[in-house]
């Protein structure tokens, strides 16, 4: 309880008193009473003593007036001393909030008397009401085994009663319809049993205290462990003293931190060697070959340690434990085996050799690897087989096709590149130019996007990238890179090769000389099978309206039964030209001749200029397409050429007319003059040449074509139309 008063004033002497106190408190607000009270001076005191004093009142701040009192009491014959006088008496409620809290309120009383006005002031405060404990703060879901987790979690205030008891519960489902009941626990961590291996659960929590439970707070959530143990192969070095073990997370589980597992000899219990490894491969060393050894791993995830696995017999190799079949130095070879004498024929020892595959070779910078031809290739009888002999220290081991194997490129021009790799575990390998320059010196390497290949399956690896300025040569090798699953390779680790392929400009499905020949196209070997480029050259389409068929026609099958057939004339000689060579690859040019240069009705003929800059110019090659739909040029099909003219040879600075009206062609060489060069201008395949007619008012596109190891932008050309009429 809190008072305002006494007040003494100027003049007789007197009390007043306001006085205010919490009477009571419900649930949610508090009841306050306050009184107003006057009481008399000394025995004796009579009522004229007040006549002269006015109003008076008291009320809180903010929640109106309480009590107000103007009369002037008198009692005649006066008071007792201390007697009470009169007493004015209001209440006022004042709620609580949510939590049971209400702030301090001002008491204020007011006196007017005697023309004096004074004013006294007092603080009410207010107990909490208790309420129920806040909802929790949950924690941390930790220390996973498979049946057991840790929950964590904190209070949030007791709600102004002290906490009688914490209480948490878990379940399988976010809605806790399913699991246990709440559990009663002294502090805000628990472990929880008997919980299901490998399931999600979800834990909440709350607080009891003397007015009830508590909200629940939000869960938390946290995966049990898998009972299982982890997965697990074995594979033997082909020398027998080695092995290499591979681990698969349990149930799929993060976290592993380490693999462990455990060696014994077949027939015996106790283990003769253990170990552990950080990632998901160990290599085992110091094995005996021929033995027969048993394995089990287990994994570490925190704390807990899963399941062993059963035990795994492997028997490591033994080489050369068996004669095999008999031969000599004079057997005949096998696909896969060489067979010759050490030294003087029938006379000395006897070896077999896996012959090693020509124009393959490794590129070791640590360790130690030996190369063999190996059946069962991707493309074709054999692949090259490396099998590593002594571990390497680092990445960038390079496999592929050897320095004397290499293809011409031009510089600046683009290419693609990619090798086949079969590895016999997962490896992180990417294809790789070597870039050499006319003598062979390597310039450069440039590096494709590694992907982690995995064991025992054919992945293509692939490059592309401009040759880079002075390159003249290049190869194709597979490397191992740095970075996420990439790790060294071990004595006994294999990896096959095939299918090495450089293409300019586009990249093409793997092809050589030796693939099937399509309706499409036709597949050969520049050279020599197997030693030389190769090429797809697509099958000519001739089209007219609707129909498509061959460009050659069959065997004649349209005939009049009534007429008999008129021999046909016999074509002129032409003598084919060993001037006119086979030109591979080609950097190509365009000119575009858009169809309102070309009649509707009337014949069009064309002339080209031919320029040549500073170096001379061989194999010009001229084709013309029709584009009746006006494609863009690289939409247009090129299998459809209506006319070819190849330019055997243009001297430097030379301008060479090639006269579509006269059929004539013209050079003029440095600016001394035209002069005849019929000569130099051939047609399809070295015969004579044909020159081309432009009709039906479409679009037409003219490309000029060099050797793609021609100078860039050295041949340049103009085109120019004639109408016949």
């Amino acid at each position: 309880m809190v008072s305002i008063g006494p007040a003494r004033y100027t003049g007789p002497s007197s009390d007043f008193y306001a006085d205010a106190w919490v009477e009571s408190q419900g649930t949610n607000h508090s009841h306050v009473r306050v009184a107003v009270r006057n009481y008399v001076g000394p025995a004796g005191s009579t009522g004229s003593y007040f006549n002269n004093w006015g109003q008076h009142w008291a009320g809180f701040d903010n929640y109106g007036v309480v009590v107000n009192h103007s009369a002037n009491p008198f009692m005649p014959g006066g008071y007792p001393q201390g007697a009470k006088r009169w007493e004015d008496v209001g209440y006022i409620d004042f709620h609580h909030d949510a939590n049971g809290y209400h702030p301090n309120v001002t008491l204020r009383m007011h006196v007017e008397y005697g023309g004096i006005n004074q004013e006294f002031t007092a603080t009410l405060s207010f107990a909490r009401i208790p309420k129920a404990p806040a909802a929790t703060i949950n924690g941390a879901v930790s220390e996973p085994t498979p049946t057991s987790l840790k929950y964590q979690f904190s209070g949030n205030g007791d709600g102004g009663s002290g906490i009688i008891r914490w209480e948490a519960q878990w379940s399988t489902t976010s809605d806790f319809s399913s699991g246990n009941g709440p559990v009663t626990t002294s502090s805000g961590t628990t472990v929880f049993t008997g919980l299901v291996p490998g399931t999600t659960h979800y834990f909440r929590s709350r607080g009891v205290n003397a007015v009830g439970n508590g909200p629940w707070g939000a869960f938390a959530n946290g995966l049990t462990l898998p009972s299982v143990p982890p997965g697990l192969t074995i594979t033997a070095s082909p020398s027998g003293q080695a092995a290499t073990l591979t681990f698969t997370p349990p149930g799929g589980v993060t976290g592993v931190t380490p693999y462990l597992w455990e060696r014994r000899l077949q027939g015996t219990t106790t283990p003769v060697d253990s170990g552990s490894t950080p990632t998901t491969i160990a290599e085992v060393s110091g094995l005996t070959p021929g033995l027969v050894y048993e394995w089990r791993g287990s994994a570490m995830i925190g704390v807990y340690q899963s399941p062993w696995t059963g035990w795994i017999a492997l028997q490591q190799p033994k080489p050369n434990t068996a004669p095999g079949d008999y031969f000599d130095g004079s057997s005949l070879d096998l696909i896969d085996v060489d067979y010759g004498w050490t030294g003087t024929v029938n006379n000395s020892v006897s070896q077999g050799v896996a012959p090693a595959p020509a124009a393959w070779e490794n590129n070791l910078n640590s360790g130690a690897a030996v190369m063999m031809r190996a059946t069962a290739g991707l493309f074709g009888t054999y692949a090259a087989r490396v099998i590593f002999s002594a571990d390497t220290t680092t990445f960038n081991q390079h496999f592929g096709q050897s320095f004397v194997n290499y293809a011409e490129v031009t510089e600046n021009a683009k290419y693609f590149g990619s090798i086949h790799v079969k590895t016999s575990r997962s490896q992180h390998m990417a294809a790789m130019f070597v870039w050499m320059d006319n003598a062979g010196t390597v310039i450069g390497t440039t590096t494709g996007t590694p992907v982690v290949v995995g064991p025992g399956v054919w992945t293509r690896l692939m490059v592309n990238n401009p040759a880079p300025a002075g390159a003249h040569r290049a190869i194709i090798r597979a490397t191992d890179v740095t970075g996420t699953g990439w790790s060294v390779w071990h004595g006994g680790d294999t990896i096959d090769l095939d299918g090495a392929m450089i293409s300019l400009n586009e990249e093409f499905p793997y092809f050589d000389g030796d693939t099937p020949d399509t309706e499409t196209y036709v597949y050969e070997w520049s050279g020599e099978p197997n030693a030389s480029e190769s090429t797809r050259t697509p099958v000519g389409q001739v089209t007219a309206g609707s129909f498509s068929g061959p460009a050659t026609p069959g065997t004649r099958s349209l005939v009049d039964p009534d007429c008999a057939v008129v021999p046909a004339p016999p074509r002129p000689p032409s003598i084919p030209s060993d001037c006119i060579e086979d030109i591979g690859v080609w950097r190509r040019y365009y000119v575009q001749i858009p169809s309102v240069n070309v009649s509707d009705w009337l014949s069009v003929v064309l002339t080209l200029e031919v320029i040549t800059g500073a170096v001379a110019a061989r194999q010009v090659r001229i084709r013309v397409y029709p584009n009746p739909f006006d494609y863009p040029v690289e939409n247009v099909d090129t299998t459809e050429w209506c006319a070819e003219q190849i330019i055997s040879y243009m001297p430097a600075f030379s301008v060479l007319t090639l006269d579509g009206v006269t059929q004539r062609t013209w050079a003029n060489v440095n600016d001394t003059g035209p002069q005849s060069a019929d000569h130099l201008l051939y047609g399809t395949g070295g015969q004579p040449p044909t020159w081309p007619i432009l009709s039906c008012g479409i679009s037409y596109l003219v490309s000029l074509e060099v050797p793609v190891d021609a100078p860039e932008g050295n041949v340049s050309a103009n085109a120019f139309v004639t109408t016949r009429t």
